[in-house]
């Protein structure tokens, strides 16, 4: 089958209150490892799915059982990712099984990053952050970087994934980090150069030791 419907983290005890569940790529890791860092935080379901095809397994799973109440689904990452046909064919099932269907998405992994937590959260609402390296999905070095998205979303906080072709902290990523209230920023990989701390000081976030 085509899609994953078991959840990211492990289901809350009542799991009809869960509102909100991500849907993903099952093969984009940055997309589906910063969907998979908010759920660690937020309860919320992740399914993981193909790019150009919905099974009737999936639709039926969003009309009954433990999902049913799942008022809105949103969708990590571009048309790229996840075909307009897919996001036309969820948007029509939820007229019927009542959510909504939200896309959000960036022109990079630290974009789509940065929407979706601005989106789930809010200003003021997020104290943490995790920064990690990364290449992109076709890298060479995909298995390599995989672990390390992984590890980066296994910290129990939100995380931004920054291209290690960037030099310091980018200005959309300090943006936001300042509209966030974020306090303090775990760093994953080979990221926390003295630029990048230098940075993070003249905002006052600190690195988490």
């Amino acid at each position: 089958d085509a899609v994953t419907t078991a959840t990211a983290t492990e289901a809350p005890s009542d799991i009809a209150s869960v509102g909100t569940a991500f849907v993903v790529n099952a093969y984009s890791s940055v997309d589906w490892t910063i969907a998979y860092s908010i759920s660690r935080d937020t309860g919320y379901p992740v399914f993981a799915i193909d790019h150009n095809y919905i099974s009737e397994d999936f639709l039926e799973t969003l009309n009954t059982g433990a999902f049913q109440h799942v008022g809105e689904l949103i969708l990590v990452g571009g048309e790229a990712v996840i075909s307009p046909e897919v996001e036309n064919a969820l948007e029509d099932f939820g007229d019927s099984a009542g959510y909504d269907t939200t896309r959000i998405w960036g022109p990079t992994g630290t974009g789509t990053a940065l929407e979706t937590i601005e989106y789930v959260y809010g200003p003021e609402m997020v104290d943490e952050v995790t920064l990690v390296s990364y290449e992109g999905d076709l890298s060479p070095n995909q298995e390599e970087y995989n672990e390390i998205l992984i590890l980066a979303a296994e910290t129990g906080s939100p995380i931004i994934p920054i291209s290690e072709d960037v030099s310091g902290l980018p200005a959309d990523v300090t943006a936001t980090l300042n509209e966030l209230g974020v306090d303090s920023v775990d760093v994953v990989g080979s990221f926390a150069t003295e630029e990048v701390k230098e940075d993070l000081a003249e905002i006052d976030v600190s690195i988490t030791q």
